[in-house]
């Protein structure tokens, strides 16, 4: 693992640039967002994506989110949505939700769940936003976590990261301790928004 540290007021552009190098070649990189940190492979390789699913013991990639930098990527991977819930959206991202919406037919059908939806987030969160530009397109993302008696731990000490994932990820960007909330989870496919699950973002609408 090449351990990376961008906790500086500036975080380094070569240790950016170098994890999304990482991504682009099928690898996998821990990364700091605005709640846990994150573990990413990049959405336009199956190969690395299995390989997230691998190390997460996940059985699919339906729960991964795609994690982008911006509003850019909106239109392009997901289905027109309401003006209200476009509005709603402009007010929490970036920011600590993930937001379910209708996929479009170029979000990776890995992701997509058995309704066709996608799990969307975008960070307020410098590093995160970094490697999303700097790799050129959205990743995909699950929190750093393992199942311990059913429950997800989260990892948040860079020490523990360091030594639980030394021999299964490529890179990890250090971002010192990580926030110990997940997001909150809205789902806004069907007529009025529902929280599935209550995290740091709050609910204002």
């Amino acid at each position: 693992m090449e351990h990376l540290i961008t906790y500086t007021d500036e975080p380094d552009k070569r240790y950016i640039l170098r994890a999304a190098e990482v991504l682009r070649l099928g690898g996998i990189v821990i990364y700091p967002t605005d709640t846990y940190y994150g573990l990413a492979a990049d959405i336009r390789s199956v190969v690395a994506v299995n390989r997230l699913l691998k190390i997460r013991n996940l059985p699919d990639a339906t729960t991964l989110s795609l994690v982008c930098a911006d509003f850019s990527h909106l239109s392009s991977y997901t289905l027109p949505i309401s003006n209200a819930y476009f509005r709603i959206m402009r007010k929490a991202l970036p920011g600590p939700y993930t937001f379910i919406l209708p996929a479009s037919g170029l979000a990776p059908r890995q992701l997509q769940n058995k309704r066709k939806n996608i799990g969307l987030r975008i960070p307020d969160h410098p590093v995160a936003g970094m490697l999303i530009s700097a790799l050129g397109s959205p990743l995909a993302s699950s929190s750093l976590a393992e199942k311990i008696d059913g429950v997800d731990y989260h990892f948040r000490d860079p020490e523990e990261i360091l030594a639980h994932y030394f021999d299964t990820v490529d890179v990890f960007l250090d971002y010192g301790w990580s926030d110990g909330e997940p997001s909150t989870l809205v789902d806004l496919t069907g007529d009025e928004p529902m929280v599935l699950r209550t995290g740091k973002g709050i609910v204002f609408w």
